[in-house]
């Protein structure tokens, strides 16, 4: 028979980084509406600071940059290029403390 032991480890969970909230709700309203698409596409700086329909977008720095920087021709071709950027950054890693568990039988 085993004794009742405690034990604490800390667990390593590699979580996507999927928290692009005002990035996603832009290319929607592009999807969505052929001239800010356009405008979208030939002028990413504009567009963002017109908002759409009210909308504004909030874009985090890193955001903004790579927005800024990425030249496409096609919605298509934008959210590809973004998506392809963001997927080569370092996953953010969170330790969570396990609780400490009984090894008896």
């Amino acid at each position: 028979m085993l004794d009742t032991k405690s034990l604490r480890q800390t667990v390593q969970v590699t979580i996507p980084y999927t928290e692009h909230g005002g990035l996603n709700r832009l290319l929607v309203a592009a999807a969505v509406n052929p001239s800010f698409c356009r405008l979208l596409l030939e002028n990413s700086l504009q567009a963002v600071q017109t908002g759409f329909q009210g909308e504004s977008f909030s874009l985090t720095a890193k955001e903004s940059l790579l927005l800024f920087s990425v030249h496409a021709h096609t919605l298509t071709e934008l959210a590809q290029q973004l998506a392809c950027a963001f997927s080569q950054q370092p996953q953010p890693i969170l330790q969570i403390p396990a609780s400490p568990f009984d090894l008896s039988e």
